[in-house]
This record gives C-alpha cells, sequence and structure tokens, in this order.
C-alpha cells in the first residue's frame, strides 16, 4: 500500500535541506517562485531564520489566499517575529536546530490525515511547537521561556503560565537531559507540545534506557525530606491533570486543563 504523499511549497535557503529530505521521502515539492495560488499546495514549509521579515509577509499572503494550507514555520527560535504569522490553527512550529527526519515524519502525519475526508487532524487546534535539542542543560531555561512566551500567544491563562507549565517544562526536560540522557551531548532530547486557549499537552523523549515511574521513592515519606530524588516527578503529577509514561519509561506526557 502507497504511503499518502503531500505537495509542499518550501521557502528557504539555497542549501536546501528541507526540499532534499521531503523528496527523498516522495513528497511533491514546490519551488519558492511557484505561487501557492495557481499550484495549491497542501503544506507551506518556510524557514524563518533565512527569510526573516520578508518570510513572515510571505506566509502571511499565502495563508490569505489558501485558509487551508497548513504552514511549518523552521528556526522560529531564531525569528521570534515568526509569531505574527503562527496564530491560524494548525501551525507547526519548529524551534531551533530543525531535524529534517522531524520535519519528514510531520509531513508525513499531515498527508495521511488529508486522506481522510471530513476529518480533521485531532489536533488541528491551538498550536503545535516542536524541539529537538543536544542534552545541555544550558537549553532548557531558554527553551521554557520560549515555550512560554508561546502558550501565553496561545491564550493559555496566565495561572497556568505562573507556574504550573514553565514549572513541570523545566522539571520535565532537566530529567530527559540528566537522568535520561545523563547529559551526553549526542543524545537528543524531543519535546512535542500543543496548546490552544483552553488546554496544555506536552510529551518529552529522551534517547535513555528509561524508568520505571512506580518505583520511584516519593519524596513526601520520612526518610526522603531530605533528599532531591523524586521531587521533579511528584511535581509534574502535583501541578498537571494528567501525567503518563510510555512502555519503556523514557517518554513522559502531560496534560493541563484551563
Amino acid at each position: 500500500m502507497l504511503m499518502p504523499r503531500a505537495t509542499v511549497w518550501v521557502l528557504e535557503g539555497e542549501a536546501g535541506e528541507a526540499s532534499e529530505a521531503l523528496e527523498r521521502a516522495g513528497h511533491r515539492v514546490l519551488a519558492p517562485s511557484m505561487l501557492p495560488g495557481r499550484q495549491k499546495p497542501q503544506v507551506l514549509v518556510a524557514d524563518m531564520a533565512h527569510l526573516g521579515v520578508s518570510g513572515i509577509q510571505q506566509v502571511r499572503e499565502a495563508t490569505a489566499r489558501q485558509p487551508e494550507l497548513v504552514p511549518i514555520l523552521l528556526h522560529v527560535w531564531e525569528a521570534h517575529l515568526a509569531r505574527d504569522v503562527a496564530g491560524a490553527d494548525g501551525t507547526r512550529l519548529f524551534l531551533d536546530p530543525v531535524s529534517t527526519d522531524l520535519l519528514v515524519a510531520e509531513v508525513d502525519g499531515l498527508a495521511e490525515a488529508m486522506t481522510r475526508p471530513n476529518t480533521p487532524p485531532a489536533d488541528g487546534a491551538g498550536r503545535k511547537l516542536i524541539a529537538d535539542l543536544p542534552s545541555i542543560p544550558e537549553l532548557v531555561q531558554p527553551l521554557v521561556a520560549y515555550l512560554v512566551r508561546e502558550c501565553r500567544e496561545a491564550g493559555l491563562p496566565d495561572a497556568l503560565l505562573s507556574t504550573p507549565v514553565p514549572l513541570c517544562l523545566t522539571e520535565a526536560l532537566v530529567n530527559a537531559v540528566a537522568h535520561g540522557n545523563l547529559e551526553v551531548v549526542s543524545r537528543r532530547v524531543r519535546l512535542e507540545a500543543r496548546v490552544s486557549s483552553g488546554s496544555f499537552w506536552c510529551t518529552v523523549t529522551d534517547e535513555g534506557e528509561g524508568f520505571d515511574p512506580a518505583r520511584v521513592p516519593s519524596p513526601t515519606d520520612d526518610e526522603n525530606l531530605l533528599r532531591d530524588h523524586g521531587r521533579g516527578l511528584f511535581l509534574i503529577r502535583h501541578f498537571m491533570d494528567e501525567v503518563t509514561f510510555n512502555a519503556r519509561g523514557n517518554a513522559i506526557t502531560m496534560s493541563k486543563r484551563a
């Protein structure tokens, strides 16, 4: 059975890494000079670090002409003005650095969803943010700060952004970098978040061996009151509405409703 493929309009620099990766995966890639109004792409991929302010205007014009177009903005962390064009439902934001494998997987998923008539993607509402970063502790706080700004732009209430969301993001990312990947820089941490005015959902995955969350001691037990072990997970479970792990124990998913 053939996998569904999408028509993608790519706006990027001369390197063309996104275009090459998408073409290898079988997607039809349109050159920057091919206007969406004529070719009717389904997905727009824009490298905001390369395009800058002109890219913002191009994305705005494209989505105005074709409202059903799904924008994927690359290197958004390097171009904060990209938030100006990221307000539409379904916008995907890839932070810096960008993994072409993650980009192809995202377009693959969109192409598959588009083959189901009258069935919008389950994550169509709000914003989807994706980050793929090396295991460097110093990257955690800048990433959390950026994510909180995006959550605020998406309309998530300040009551969630004052403590629950930033604290739980920090704890999950620190655990992934330090305990999951043991701060081995070559090991990656992937974050995928969906946020709207009414909810926050996030998965953090590391490349470590995983652990059994049921065996983590409670920091509220008398013998553990002076120990740090288990406090991060305890706080996440306290502030989030739902917390789950995959079978391997190297991915945590948490959600909170406004």
